[in-house]
């Protein structure tokens, strides 16, 4: 309370209501503040979403060594999966996903040229199969939803790996289920694990079969190791 000294008489004038209106400004003042710094959080934050992804996908510059060329091409593989989940969650409009997309994937096409030539490799994927095969990882990974970045990153270089082999002229055996290289005499592919076909066995002239399974015996054997066929009692041994 204040006290005013008068000639005539002494006046006390409260000072609640000016702090109240005090407070009430302040707070208004803070209101507006807060309401501003969300319009720009909300306004800057897609425009910051582009150029970030912008970012990743730049044109080529020379002088780079082929780890450096994968560690991009891994990154790119990594940003259209960030692209996807951007779009998924409304961050990303239609139009911009489109634009985006097709861009990461001519970056992941070049960059993949650009690490087959440093390779001097005779092999190389076409445009449009990379295309689709990016395209078809994408739709794979949304159906799957979130999944780990490194287990995308490798299912694409696996499935590209395995398209450069099928289209290469001239390789060596590959796996039936996988299409990986395999040596002579492995019984399992190295890659995947799928059992690879047994080598034609080259049998040495006048070599005894079993009439049954075919299968290579000895003259004195009196079953067949392979399927048990009673070679002595029925004197059918045939000779190749």
């Amino acid at each position: 309370m204040i006290l005013w000294l008068t000639p005539h008489r002494v006046t006390i004038t409260p000072i609640i209501f000016m702090q109240r209106t005090w407070l009430m400004e302040f707070l208004t003042i803070l209101v507006v503040i807060i309401l501003g710094l969300t319009a720009l959080l909300l306004i800057g934050y897609p425009l910051w979403k582009q150029t970030r992804v912008h970012s990743v996908f730049r044109v080529d510059r020379t002088g780079q060594t082929l780890e450096e060329y994968q560690a991009r091409y891994n990154a790119t593989l990594a940003s259209i999966k960030d692209l996807m989940f951007d779009y998924e969650m409304g961050k990303v409009d239609e139009a911009d996903y489109q634009l985006l997309l097709e861009k990461a994937k001519l970056e992941a096409a070049g960059i993949r040229q650009t690490m087959d030539r440093l390779q001097q490799t005779d092999t190389a994927l076409l445009d449009a199969e990379l295309d689709s095969e990016i395209e078809r990882l994408v739709q794979e990974t949304r159906q799957a939803g979130a999944s780990a970045k490194s287990a995308f990153v490798g299912a694409a270089n696996a499935e590209i790996e395995r398209l450069k082999r099928e289209s290469a002229a001239g390789l060596a055996a590959g796996c039936a289920h996988c299409g990986s290289p395999y040596q002579p005499g492995d019984a399992f592919c190295s890659h995947c694990g799928s059992p690879l076909p047994a080598p034609t066995a080259v049998l040495p002239s006048h070599q005894p079969t079993c009439p049954d399974c075919g299968s290579p015996v000895q003259p004195d054997d009196a079953f067949c190791t392979s399927c048990g066929f009673a070679l002595a009692s029925s004197g059918q041994i045939t000779s190749t």
